[in-house]
């Protein structure tokens, strides 16, 4: 989308996507994500590179055999790609008391060549550090759904109930030392290590070996995500500070800013960022610092929000993609949220034109296009043989200019006056006066636009189905009230839910009415295992990442 929030491109052929952003490579901008299965906890698939026109200019893969991980797909400077794997490996976890053969899933991370495909770099989490140094139980993982939202039993016990025990989610890169930037979600940590594979120093955890200037509120992050480090030893990331109900370590998740110095070991906390509602997120999330500026951007990961902050930390706009009164169920979520002023879209496809007569109006839209200033409307009395309806013009076409309009959002309409040509198209223009594309020819007296006598019918059938719904369960409501000569009142919305004092209740005209429950005893037994509405926790794909 656009700096006001209109729509500039959308795609679903390419299925569940993630980590979508504009990167360069030897020179030009691509759009890049991944796309693929996920396992409700870290994905397989590949890395998708998408150029100025929307076509796959490359698809990326690790090449371990292994599909590549949602969470990371960085290009660097060099034309590398920085990306991450997910690997069962048999460990030793009698000490967690697996009995046997025990199973991880080890966290990988693999610098790849793009134009080759050769393995630069690769380094495994399990060779350098602890099991022991994790926050996330064999316990929790097994409160954990999968995608398709069972709980995963017998963790650590076979390949395909691994435990998760490190969760890599993001890889950075210094180009000029060469060190690499580790997060590691279960860990609590960000980790520097050199070209050779060993680790400098880590931040955060139960080994941090910084000392926090700042009481505690550089070092004391959680189950965090999106590490980036930029010059002079500036870290961003984001702290969650949350897991699920039963990992709860901050009152709410906080965008970072963190000074470093790696002579003397000292972590200072130079701005955090809170969202407007103090939300605290359980999974996902980013924090980009804006080029050219001091603002920031904080992705809010699971909560689909994004917030821009100036540089004293005041909110200068907050955008919901989803209603907030979903927000706890997770259908609608943005892994990380990003913002550029590079991107310039031309795609190869014409753009698009509809006209029912009806309307008076045709309508232009072209998805993906960024350069579009004008839209044209322009008029022919007569067709040529050579002119087809349906087929786009071009530029050799003797068409007249009856108005414009300017873009201003993904979707432009034009009133038709009676006095108009009968064959109407509409050309593109830029800022320079260039025109870009033509739609297709369109007779004003047919026109082209779908049939909505499908959509009708579907409002029409959803409204007799709920209406005969209703008319039944208040026919039986009005039945049950006297069968058997019994003479009760009759109550017909007895049943229905309502809002009071800010619950939601059922009640029952026949029983005593028992008083609201606003909260409950600490000391109750409750199952936590089952997850609560509100909880973060991810309910099909999507998982916890």
């Amino acid at each position: 989308m656009d700096s006001r929030g209109e729509l500039v491109w959308v795609e679903d052929k390419y299925g569940q996507a993630m980590d979508f952003k504009v990167q360069q490579y030897r020179g030009q901008n691509y759009l890049t994500f991944w796309t693929g299965s996920d396992t409700g906890t870290f994905g397989t698939g590949s890395y998708l590179m998408l150029d100025s026109s929307y076509q796959v200019y490359k698809r990326v893969k690790p090449t371990i055999g292994l599909g590549g991980d949602l969470h990371e797909f960085k290009i660097t400077r060099n034309g590398t790609a920085l990306m991450t794997v997910y690997e069962p490996t048999s460990a030793n976890l009698s000490a967690f008391g697996i009995a046997g053969q025990g199973w991880i899933y080890d966290s990988i991370f693999q610098e790849i060549d793009i134009g080759t495909g050769e393995v630069v770099f690769e380094w495994r989490a399990s060779q350098h550090y602890d099991i022991e140094d994790t926050f996330h139980t064999i316990e929790a993982e097994a409160r954990r759904p999968d995608s398709s939202g069972h709980k995963i039993a017998h963790i650590g016990e076979s390949p395909h109930t691994a435990w998760d025990f490190f969760h890599i989610n993001s890889v950075d890169k210094d180009e000029e030392s060469g060190n690499y930037y580790v997060s590691s979600r279960y860990m609590h940590t960000v980790t520097c290590i050199n070209p050779h594979g060993d680790i400098l120093w880590i931040l955060g955890g139960k080994k941090n070996q910084f000392t926090d200037l700042s009481m505690g509120r550089a070092t004391n992050f959680s189950f965090q995500h999106h590490a980036r480090m930029h010059e002079n030893n500036i870290l961003t990331l984001f702290d969650n500070g949350k897991y699920d109900s039963r990992s709860k370590n901050a009152e709410y998740s906080r965008g970072l800013v963190i000074s470093l110095d790696v002579e003397k070991m000292t972590a200072s906390l130079v701005r955090e960022y809170v969202h407007p509602d103090h939300r605290l997120v359980g999974s996902q999330g980013s924090v980009q610092l804006l080029p050219g500026s001091d603002h920031a951007l904080v992705g809010w990961g699971y909560v689909p929000a994004f917030t821009e902050f100036d540089a004293q930390g005041q909110v200068l706009c907050d955008v919901h993609i989803a209603p907030s009164i979903f927000w706890g169920f997770g259908w609608v979520k943005s892994y990380r949220a990003f913002r550029s002023s590079s991107w310039v879209g031309m795609p190869s496809t014409p753009p698009s034109v509809y006209l029912r007569p009806r309307d008076k109006r045709v309508y232009v839209s072209w998805n993906g296009a960024t350069e579009v200033d004008i839209w044209v409307l322009q008029g022919r009395a007569e067709v040529e043989t050579e002119i087809q309806l349906g087929v786009n013009a071009t530029e050799d076409d003797t068409f007249q200019d009856l108005t414009y309009i300017r873009k201003e959002r993904f979707e432009t309409s034009f009133s038709i006056k009676a006095d108009m040509p009968r064959y109407l198209r509409v050309a593109a223009v830029d800022r320079q006066g260039h025109i870009l594309g033509y739609t297709e020819v369109v007779d004003r007296r047919v026109g082209n636009a779908p049939s909505d006598v499908a959509y009708h019918f579907v409002i029409s059938t959803c409204a007799i189905v709920v209406t005969s719904c209703l008319g039944w369960y208040l026919w039986r409501r009005w039945h049950n009230s006297r069968r058997g000569g019994q003479k009760r009142q009759w109550n017909p919305l007895g049943r229905f839910w309502h809002r009071k004092s800010s619950l939601i209740t059922s009640v029952d005209p026949e029983k005593e009415a028992a008083p609201l429950r606003t909260g409950w005893d600490e000391n109750e037994n409750v199952d936590m295992d089952e997850p609560q509405q509100g909880d973060d926790i991810e309910h099909g794909a999507g998982g916890l990442v």
